[in-house]
């Protein structure tokens, strides 16, 4: 329950073993092998073989045995200094993956209409078509004396 005392229901989802084997490469691993880092709400990561999530309103929340709830899942955005990342060599292909698994793509899909859609739409709006009609009006006036 929100602040706005409304209620959501979300889908709950468990990617385990089976599910990160499909998500990554990996050819040459035994079945052992088969881990993400997922982070803690201790602000520290976790290497585990399977966890559970949710999303709701495009925040993905994580499950935290050690706080037993869910936590929001944040990436480096919080207490972080500057100094942090000009010491960082970046993510091997491998956790990129990892993470990739965690946090999913990268990506804001936007929606494009048609410049003839927007348009039409604009158009048909009540404003514009009272305009056009005052407009049809006054100049069918004949302004007789």
């Amino acid at each position: 329950m929100d602040h706005f005392i409304q209620k959501f229901t979300e889908n709950i989802i468990c990617i385990s073993n089976d599910r990160l084997s499909y998500h990554q490469n990996r050819d040459d691993h035994d079945g052992d092998d088969y881990w993400v880092t997922i982070p803690k709400a201790n602000r520290n990561f976790e290497n585990v073989n399977s966890f559970i999530y949710f999303e709701n309103k495009k925040v993905r929340y994580i499950w935290d045995n050690d706080v037993r709830e869910f936590i929001k899942l944040r990436g480096l955005d919080k207490d972080i200094k500057c100094t942090y990342f000009y010491q960082q060599k970046g993510l091997s292909s491998e956790d990129q993956k990892r993470r990739q698994i965690v946090y999913g793509l990268n990506e804001i899909v936007v929606n494009v209409q048609s410049v003839f859609n927007i348009l039409y739409q604009e158009v048909l709006e009540p404003f514009y078509i009272f305009q056009v009609f005052s407009v049809i009006i006054w100049t069918l006036d004949t302004y007789s004396t």
